[in-house]
């Protein structure tokens, strides 16, 4: 959920336990013991019955995985929420306003992506989960935040941040509270800086699901000696095999997340 399109905090937490899972059921009871109030109370902050002080909130947005924008903004609203006078309210306001405009300005920053930036290559192949998070919202059942964390099994503060980058970068959209992936063409060529930790990181995640039961999976090694004549034609095979994937792949409706990793080098 982006906070930065709220101006009343209470719609934005009403919506946002909607969202999650089951509705948020339960959930309410998690976010009144985060902020040390009871049930009840919380309930009737909700209801517009009773306030938020700024202490219960900087512990809501730490519970949400807020970043350090998203938490002022949403301090400010509740700040405003709690303001005495027009005078001070005039002042909430315009600081509202510049962190909601200073967050659409980063927002629209690569809104014509047609491929990973430099400066956003660094981050974006630093782990495994931004590509495979951007992946995953190309599946219908993976377009929410808590969704995508429960499936990654990564702290939903984690994924906010992964979440916040790749809508900054144009490798996903959202509409309508859902997320989709977005259309960047994404191409690193082997002479990229970053292509070998782009290659690490899926390789350690290979090793990783070894033990996993997958009756799809399939790991295979096999150091071999063959006919210099023979070395080239293994190579053409293999990529051969991989333009045909691509083919099955390109056309295919996205329910399950894979990845395909192939290796053949001279050992020595």
């Amino acid at each position: 959920m982006d906070i930065f399109k709220y101006d009343d905090f209470r719609v934005f937490l009403q919506e946002s336990l909607q969202a999650m899972p089951k509705a948020g059921h339960g959930q309410n009871k998690l976010l009144a013991k985060a902020a040390g109030v009871s049930t009840a109370f919380f309930s009737q902050m909700l209801n517009n019955k009773r306030q938020l002080s700024l202490e219960q909130g900087s512990l809501i947005a730490e519970f949400l995985g807020f970043s350090d924008a998203m938490t002022e903004y949403f301090l400010t609203l509740i700040e405003l929420d709690r303001a005495g006078n027009q005078l001070l309210r005039k002042h909430l306001i315009k600081r509202k306003n510049h962190l909601k405009k200073a967050a659409q300005v980063i927002s629209k920053r690569f809104s014509s992506t047609t491929e990973v930036s430099e400066q956003d290559k660094p981050l974006y192949y630093s782990d495994w989960y931004y590509i495979a998070t951007q992946q995953l919202t190309a599946i219908p059942d993976y377009k929410s935040e808590f969704s995508l964390a429960k499936k990654l099994n990564l702290p939903i503060k984690k994924i906010r941040e992964v979440i916040s980058f790749l809508l900054d970068a144009g490798l996903c959209v959202e509409k309508e509270g859902q997320l989709s992936i977005g259309p960047a063409r994404i191409h690193l060529p082997p002479d990229s800086p970053w292509i070998k930790q782009h290659h690490s990181n899926w390789r350690m995640r290979a090793l990783e699901n070894i033990n996993n039961e997958d009756l799809n999976k399939l790991h295979y090694s096999s150091p071999m000696t063959l006919s210099r004549s023979d070395v080239e034609k293994v190579r053409a095979h293999l990529i051969s095999a991989i333009e045909g994937t691509a083919k099955i792949v390109d056309p295919s409706p996205s329910e399950e997340l894979y990845c395909l990793n192939i290796d053949w080098f001279r050992i020595c």
